[in-house]
């Protein structure tokens, strides 16, 4: 292990201007969360906006050790929309660990983006639920919602191509102008944080529906219809159009957003266990079950 102290390195924020600072956050990322926890495809489709900034620690050779990414994200909780920042990406090269080093980053983050925010919220992994807790987060309590409800596979309706301009352009222009999927605790206009799941993760669950200009993330797996996502500005009957989706018969449906709006006989089937949520606020959490969009995570 190496023996520095935490004075001996370098703050920076790196934001979607500062080009030259780029390829060190690319080549952190990968030390930390794997050899898959690729970001050049979501920066080459541009991905990385002004919305985006990492909060660093670097040596004076200019390694990145140690990170907080950060978005701003358009919140809405019970209705009323709010201004937040989620954390994401949080974490530090194996090396340089147990100095104390994410202490002082998110102490240094808070105060910066605390004054500017409603609200901050992460998504956590199981190894680290009492870390965020002494920075004044809270862990939330998520449900998955369900209904059984029976699909035949009607005519097919192909999934976008992701990797053509169109398709990012539609997405991009849906992404701008959709309604909140939930009104509980969800964001709109997150385009950056989607396209990242998107190209990441579902490649091939991203169906686009003319008659409505609207989009559908969904996948099936064996007899379950699992819906992350809706884009469109207005509301429709969703039902008819699952059918176009599946290539198999389904018998129930899981939503993973608080489906209120969209499909009101849901109800909490599971706790959400994949990724805790930590929020730090002085706002109440909704009362009844929610669900924060799974594809507005970072």
């Amino acid at each position: 292990m190496k023996t520095v102290s935490a004075a001996s390195l370098g703050s920076i924020c790196v934001d979607f201007e500062d080009s030259n600072r780029h390829a060190a956050f690319f080549d952190f990322v990968p030390k930390v969360f794997g050899q898959n926890a690729d970001f050049l495809r979501w920066y080459q489709a541009g991905g990385w906006d002004s919305r985006y900034r990492s909060f660093a620690l670097l040596t004076e050779a200019g390694e990145i050790v140690a990170n907080v990414s950060v978005t701003q994200m358009n919140l809405v909780l019970e209705g009323e929309p709010l201004r937040g920042f989620q954390f994401g990406a949080v974490g530090t090269v194996p090396a340089w660990r147990d100095q104390g080093l994410q202490r002082r980053l998110l102490d240094e983050v808070i105060e910066v983006l605390e004054p500017q925010a409603d609200l901050l919220l992460l998504f956590a992994n199981d190894r680290v639920v009492d870390f965020y807790p002494r920075f004044g987060f809270q862990r939330q309590s998520e449900q998955v919602f369900g209904d059984d409800h029976a699909i035949v596979p009607g005519p097919k309706v192909a999934p976008l191509e992701l990797g053509s301009p169109e398709s990012q352009a539609l997405l991009r222009r849906l992404c701008r102008s959709a309604r909140p999927v939930t009104g509980r605790f969800g964001a709109y206009d997150y385009g950056s944080v989607l396209f990242w799941h998107v190209l990441s993760y579902f490649a091939r669950d991203v169906f686009y529906f003319p008659e409505h200009d609207a989009v559908i993330v969904a996948r099936r797996r064996e007899r379950t219809l699992t819906l992350f996502d809706i884009l469109s500005t207005e509301a429709f009957d969703l039902a008819p159009l699952l059918a176009g989706i599946v290539d198999e018969p389904i018998e129930r449906l899981e939503f993973e957003f608080a489906p209120e709006r969209w499909w009101p006989s849901a109800v909490p089937v599971r706790p959400y266990t994949d990724s805790p949520l930590f929020v730090r606020s002085s706002r109440s959490m909704p009362i009844e079950p929610f669900k924060f969009p799974t594809l507005a995570h970072t």
